[in-house]
C-alpha cells in the first residue's frame, strides 16, 4: 500500500471509503484490525469462538458507516466511533448469547433516519448499561476473593496507597504484596471472563 494512504488522516479516510476507494477499505483494516481484534476478544473471553464473526460484524458496521458518509471528525475520531460500535456489538451479543447470534445491522431508528447521532446515543446507553453489568460482575468477584487479596485491592485502588504502604498495613514485605496483588488481578481476570462469557 502506498504511503499515501497510511499518511491520511481518518476523516480523509472516511472520505475516500464513502467514494468507493477499495483501497482506503483495506488501510482502514490495516489500521484498526489488531485493535477491533484485541478489544473484542477482551470484551467476550479470549477462548470464545464468536471473536471472529463478531469483529467482522464491527468491520461490516463501521464500512457502512462510512460509506453512507455518516463520519463527522468534529464529533470524534474513527477510534470513537469503532469502539462505540464495539460496545454495542459486544452488548447484543451477550443479550442472544443463549439464543441463536443474530444481529440487527443497526437499530429501526437508526436504520430509518441514518443518523450517526442515533447510533452514538445508543453507544452512550449501552456504554452505560455495560459499565454498570460490568461493575456488578467486578463486585462479586471482589467479594469471592480471600479476605488478605481483598484488602489488597482495595488498598490499591479504593486507597490508592502504595505496595510499600499497603505491607506496612498488612505486616507483608513489599515483593510479598506484589505477588499477592499480581495473584488477586490473575484471580479477578478468571473469575470476570467466566461470568461474561
Amino acid at each position: 500500500m502506498s504511503d499515501n494512504y497510511q499518511n491520511l488522516t481518518d476523516e480523509q479516510l472516511a472520505d475516500r471509503i464513502h467514494r468507493g476507494d477499495a483501497l482506503a477499505e483495506t488501510e482502514l483494516v490495516r489500521r484498526f484490525y489488531q485493535r477491533i481484534r484485541q478489544t473484542v476478544r477482551f470484551k467476550v473471553g479470549f477462548k470464545n469462538p464468536d471473536w471472529e464473526d463478531l469483529v467482522q460484524e464491527c468491520y461490516i458496521r463501521l464500512s457502512k458507516l462510512l460509506r453512507d458518509d455518516k463520519f463527522d471528525s468534529a464529533k470524534g475520531t474513527l477510534l470513537k466511533l469503532i469502539n462505540g460500535i464495539i460496545r454495542i456489538v459486544v452488548l447484543e451479543y451477550r443479550r442472544q448469547a443463549k439464543s441463536h447470534f443474530t444481529l440487527p445491522l443497526l437499530s429501526d431508528d437508526a436504520r430509518e433516519t441514518k443518523n450517526l447521532e442515533t447510533l452514538l446515543t445508543e453507544h452512550v446507553q449501552l456504554a452505560a448499561l455495560e459499565k454498570a453489568e460490568n461493575q456488578k460482575i467486578l463486585k462479586s468477584c471482589l467479594e469471592m476473593l480471600a479476605e488478605r487479596y481483598r484488602f489488597v485491592l482495595e488498598f490499591r485502588y479504593y486507597k490508592e496507597l502504595s505496595m510499600r504502604k499497603i505491607g506496612e498495613k498488612i505486616d507483608k514485605k513489599e515483593q510479598q504484596v506484589i505477588d499477592l496483588h499480581r495473584f488477586a488481578l490473575k484471580k479477578m481476570r478468571e473469575c470476570f471472563e467466566k461470568r461474561v462469557s
